[in-house]
């Protein structure tokens, strides 16, 4: 009784298309003409679980005019058996893996993710879309139904709907006067975007909305047809919607309108009828574009082909464009309907870039490839003149030349002959430029190469030759290596003599020296007419292996000369300091002193002398030493000009140099 209670004023809000959700179901009642049609469906998975294995009881309770109370009601069960769905259904529309679903909750819910989905909604309209996609008449199988025949006209019911063995439990208060008009017609509206007509509308979230219907019909057609189903899944608010219809080829009047459907079946929400007038589809373009003339003065514009059939909304045009690349601009408007020709006299016609456009009062646009068109010329340009090049020691050949004064001028061709009685071949298309470069095996030639050119007008006439020009080949000969012809070793170091090639581009002597390792090291580059030199830096107790490179003023080089071994005992010397440096800073009074020697590995420390003392500079003046590693001095300067200064090199094995 207390149950009663809060569901009748519930209830009472609910009139004409009543609805309800209450303990897993949601049931929708409706009043019609045939009597109360009812549809119920679970809002969650394990009430799906019961709808498909237990069914569903159908319990009446008659109000009468609405004056009598609910728990005094006469009450009625409308079925003597559980209204169940037909499996048979089930099985064909959704496949073996939802039915696997149904029969094994605990199962599905472990290994498909799409029973997540439906355990976590609670809305009814999401488990029936999941389960039935886009297909709104599997949704309504899905739902169960029940017409209720006898209530009569003008009575108010509850409705009693619960699960077979379980709590599942709704009730709907309906009072059966009809009234089937859902409010909130939709409005359709459409864009023709080639090549589709592209369809949008808004349907309202009402709960009486299951999905829709599109329809579309042509001029001549009486009764319009489906093309566009689909099942309205909302959440909130309003659903938005949208469908490519192909835009026909005819062109044509179409109209189209969209009709809601409810869960019974009926069509009741209707869209305004929206027409759309396609515009016929764009033929093909003319191809093979070519110019003739046609009289005096005059000349046309002829094609190979033209369009079997016209249409009045078709426009077509001949562009034209000065160059290629360059941006057509619109010559004249004209019809294909009777001809495949345009004719216009010679002023109108520049020589150029042409091709042949069609649109429609849409903006819609197709173009024809661009063909060149130029009036017949039969006078060649002139010859290009001030050909000139170069050929470096890759067989690169950078060619330049002067355009010639033809106004018609278009391009040259460079022409290459591997002598100067060879037949000259084309190594080049189109040039429009006046350089050009040329690759080369100079290994082939003996001495020259020979270019020449022939220039085009834009009527593609070819002038005459120009005179071969012949470009001599880079010198790849190296020169002569140098031979020794003399050494000598002493304590100012080893002396070197030789003999220089006979060549006259020798630009210069190359000396290398090998140490003990093997390792080359260049020593100096000399000139030309040099043919001896004296190394000051031999390595006591060492030896090295001298060679010798002669290189010409290409750049070629020689190879290494025969070398000649030289031994420098260690008894002999101990190569003396002399690249010495000093300088006086007046300002700090200080005296500054700099040395390079090379042989600092072998140096344990330097003595430092100053040659001074006095008118005389007789005195040899020591100098505190510096330990190896260190190749400078600085000390205080005590108002002596200092003369020559002289450093000795103490080795660590005792000898000192001179």
């Amino acid at each position: 009784m207390r149950i009663y209670k809060w569901i009748i004023p519930v209830f009472f809000l609910c009139f004409n298309y009543a609805s309800t959700q209450a303990q897993g179901l949601h049931v929708l009642a409706k009043p019609s003409a045939e009597g109360i049609k009812l549809r119920w469906f679970p809002s969650g998975f394990q009430s799906l679980i019961n709808q498909i294995h237990k069914g569903y009881f159908i319990e009446r309770i008659t109000l009468g005019n609405g004056e009598n109370m609910y728990h005094s009601a006469p009450r009625y069960l409308l079925n003597q058996i559980p209204l169940m769905p037909n499996r048979n259904i089930i099985n064909n529309s959704l496949g073996s893996a939802f039915l696997q679903l149904l029969d094994s909750a605990e199962n599905a819910m472990g290994s498909m993710p799409v029973n997540e989905q439906i355990n976590q909604s609670e809305n009814a309209y999401s488990l029936i879309g999941l389960a039935a996609g886009a297909d709104f008449s599997l949704a309504q199988q899905l739902a169960l139904g029940y017409r209720d025949n006898t209530a009569e006209p003008g009575m108010h019911y509850v409705y009693k709907i619960y699960a077979a063995e379980t709590m599942d439990t709704a009730f709907v208060y309906v009072e059966n006067t009809i009234n089937n008009r859902i409010t909130g017609l939709p409005k359709l509206m459409g864009e023709i975007t080639d090549p589709f007509v592209r369809l949008h509308w808004v349907l309202p979230t009402s709960s009486k909305v299951l999905g829709y219907i599109l329809y579309k019909k042509s001029g001549a057609e009486q009764d319009d047809k489906a093309i566009h189903k689909g099942l309205l899944i909302p959440d909130t608010g309003m659903a938005e919607f949208s469908f490519s219809d192909t835009i026909p080829a005819e062109g044509g009047r179409y109209t189209y309108r969209l009709c809601a459907v409810d869960f019974f079946g009926d069509t009741s929400l209707q869209s305004d009828t929206m027409a759309i007038i396609f515009p016929a589809a764009l033929p093909e373009t003319p191809e093979e574009l070519t110019l003739l003339p046609a009289g005096k003065n005059l000349y046309c514009v002829k094609w190979s082909n033209r369009p079997a059939v016209s249409h009045p909304d078709w426009i077509w045009k001949l562009e034209h464009a000065d160059t290629m690349g360059a941006a057509f601009m619109q010559t004249y408007t004209f019809s294909l309907q009777d001809f495949n020709s345009f004719c216009l006299p010679d002023t109108l016609l520049p020589d150029g870039y042409y091709r042949i456009s069609v649109s429609n009062t849409s903006g819609l646009k197709k173009t024809s490839l661009p063909y060149l068109l130029q009036k017949p010329d039969s006078i060649p340009p002139a010859p290009p003149l001030g050909l000139t090049g170069t050929c470096n020691r890759n067989g690169v050949v950078v060619l330049h030349w002067s355009p010639g004064a033809d106004k018609d001028l278009y391009a040259c061709r460079v022409y290459r002959a591997m002598s100067r009685n060879a037949e000259a071949v084309p190594v080049s298309t189109y040039v429009t430029d006046t350089v050009f470069t040329d690759t080369v095996a100079t290994g082939m030639i003996r001495d020259s190469l020979y270019y020449s050119l022939r220039a085009f007008d834009r009527r593609y006439n070819p002038s005459a030759f120009s005179d071969l020009h012949a470009i001599p080949l880079p010198d790849t000969m190296p020169p002569p290596a140098p031979a020794f012809v003399h050494l000598r070793s002493g304590d100012s170091g080893t002396l070197l003599q030789w003999k220089n090639p006979l060549s006259a581009d020798l630009k210069n002597i190359r000396i290398w020296r090998a140490d003990e390792n093997q390792a080359l090291h260049l020593l100096v580059s000399l000139g030309a007419g040099v043919n001896h030199w004296l190394d000051s830096f031999p390595v006591a107790g060492t030896s090295a292996e001298y060679f010798l490179q002669a290189c010409d003023r290409n750049g070629n080089i020689s190879g290494f000369s025969q070398g000649i071994m030289v031994n420098n005992p260690l008894a002999d010397f101990v190569p003396r300091v002399n690249d010495i440096h000093w300088q006086v800073d007046t300002t700090l009074n200080t005296l500054q002193i700099n040395w390079n020697y090379p042989f600092d590995g072998q140096v344990r420390f330097y003595r430092i002398y100053l040659l001074g003392g006095g008118a005389s500079k007789t005195v040899l003046q020591s100098l505190e030493p510096c330990p190896s590693g260190v190749q400078h001095w600085n000390g205080p300067y005590k108002g002596v000009l200092p003369g020559d200064v002289f450093i000795r090199a103490v080795w660590k094995d005792g000898r000192e140099s001179r």
